[in-house]
């Protein structure tokens, strides 16, 4: 189930995403659907998503932009919520270069301290997705008053670049914009690790995927490939493969989908 934040934390987070896994024994495969992250257990469990580092109970997890397709263990029972952060804000919040956090997971308290520790002793306990919800929002509110705006450059190309599904060119979004090719690449850099381009495919890989699930309507493989800007069927698989690690059948195939981007195969 998606929730979406508050008013002033749009500038920051897409959405929450709560998730109860009907199985608890199955590997998972995460990849890129452009944007970092903050997972939150609950029921004060463990994640066991940190292999070389022991995680304590209710401790949260923040990643970066994930660039290859990784397997983490299977997620608590009880169920987590993914904070689906804007792709610049992990870097924006915590005033790390993106460079340093991508492909990364590390424990929340690394990036914001005492802060971290302190949302975590406010979650614990409490048992009503909702109120968890809102000690988060509390958590982000206080983090956003001590900063200044976001970059309004980067917050429009990336509205143009979702609203498309990263159909638009480089070159259309550059005359949208009035600015040049590096101006655009070097905001990309400061903010989020990967270059307009690079997002672009990984927007349209995940456009792909809403297309081949859309319950509204049903697409063909190939329709939805068409739809989704790529020009033939191996184009599509090679970029797919790259970004996910696996086929576009293969991936349908799978079971208890997260999100679009964490999935688990059927024994």
């Amino acid at each position: 189930m998606q929730i979406v934040p508050s008013d002033g934390l749009k500038v920051i987070i897409r959405h929450f995403l709560i998730y109860h896994p009907s199985t608890s024994n199955s590997v998972m495969t995460f990849f890129s659907d452009g944007n970092p992250g903050i997972v939150v257990p609950l029921s004060y469990s463990r994640l066991p998503f940190l292999h070389n580092q022991k995680l304590q109970e209710g401790e949260l997890i923040a990643y970066g932009l994930m660039e290859h397709p990784i397997i983490i263990p299977p997620p608590p029972a009880c169920g987590i919520i993914v904070i689906v952060l804007q792709p610049y804000a992990l870097a924006f919040l915590s005033g790390i270069k993106p460079e340093r956090l991508k492909n990364c997971i590390l424990p929340l308290s690394a990036l914001f301290g005492l802060s971290a520790s302190f949302l975590q002793m406010a979650i614990r306990g409490l048992n009503d997705e909702g109120a968890i919800i809102k000690e988060l929002e509390r958590f982000f509110f206080n983090l956003l008053s001590t900063l200044p705006p976001t970059d309004e450059l980067l917050r429009e190309s990336l509205y143009h670049m979702k609203q498309s599904n990263g159909k638009i060119s480089i070159q259309e979004l550059l005359r949208g914009l009035f600015v040049s090719e590096r101006l655009l690449e070097r905001r990309f850099d400061r903010f989020i690790g990967i270059s307009p381009k690079k997002l672009n495919g990984i927007l349209r890989i995940n456009h792909y995927l809403k297309l081949l699930r859309d319950p509204n309507h049903v697409y063909t493989p190939v329709q939805a490939a068409i739809e989704a800007g790529f020009y033939d069927q191996a184009h599509l698989n090679n970029k797919f493969k790259e970004i996910t690690s696996t086929s576009p059948l293969k991936y349908l195939a799978s079971l208890d989908p997260l999100a679009m981007n964490l999935f688990s195969f059927r024994g």
